[in-house]
This record gives C-alpha cells, structure tokens and sequence, in this order.
C-alpha cells in the first residue's frame, strides 16, 4: 500500500459545491483543511476529475481487449 494514501480511522467530510466529499488519507484531509475553500473545492474537483478519467480508460481498454478476443478467437 502507498504510504502517501493510508485510510485513517475516522474519515474527514468536505463539501465541495455542495456535495458532500470524503477524504479517507488523513495527511490529505488535513492539507485539505488548510486550503482556502475555493482552492480546496477545486482542488477536489481536479482529482475527481483525474479518477473519472482513470476510470473510463480503464473500461475502454476492457472493452477493446473483449472486442479483440471475440474477433480474433
């Protein structure tokens, strides 16, 4: 496991546009804490923005590799 993102026992809960988000790394929440709100607000933003992205390449390549296995098989 990455040093960097432990999960800690109690998560710390920001609101960002007025939806509540939970940050799970301790060391995270409380940089997090320390931003002015807007920037923590976009800051969160950004890295939801960067996990959605992961994730839809990640479903892409998925379905690129099945397409590929029942043409080629």
């Amino acid at each position: 496991m990455d040093i960097c993102f432990e999960k800690q026992d109690k998560p710390t809960a920001f609101f960002v546009l007025g939806k509540e988000v939970i940050v799970d790394d301790e060391r995270l929440a409380a940089a997090l804490s320390r931003l002015p709100k807007l920037r923590r607000e976009a800051e969160l933003v950004d890295k939801k923005a960067k996990d959605l992205q992961a994730d839809i390449i990640h479903l892409s390549l998925n379905l690129i590799d099945k397409r590929n296995y029942y043409l080629y098989n």
